[in-house]
């Protein structure tokens, strides 16, 4: 996260991260997401936001938006909704 967050883009460590986002980007996007949404204080939404704005910068918008509906999909984020909407 902290190779999202402090390098420059484009940078020379720019493959290295790419490979990296290409294999944990649904995982770290997920994180990412449900913890602005649920499961983390309200204290780190504004780094939340930062690593999020990061992150959507480095990935295209087509592979983005097939990880946002396979997360968004998930039985089990359809719960947290349901639990926190009773």
């Amino acid at each position: 996260m902290a190779l999202l967050a402090t390098s420059r883009f484009p940078s020379p460590l720019e493959p290295l991260a790419d490979s990296l986002i290409k294999h944990f980007g649904p995982q770290i996007l997920r994180a990412i997401l449900l913890s602005a949404g649920s499961e983390g204080p309200r204290s780190v939404i504004p780094n939340l936001a930062e690593l999020l704005a990061s992150f959507v910068q480095r990935v295209k918008g087509e592979e983005m938006g097939n990880w946002l509906n396979v997360i968004l999909g998930e039985v089990s984020l359809r719960k947290v909704v349901t639990n926190k909407s009773c």
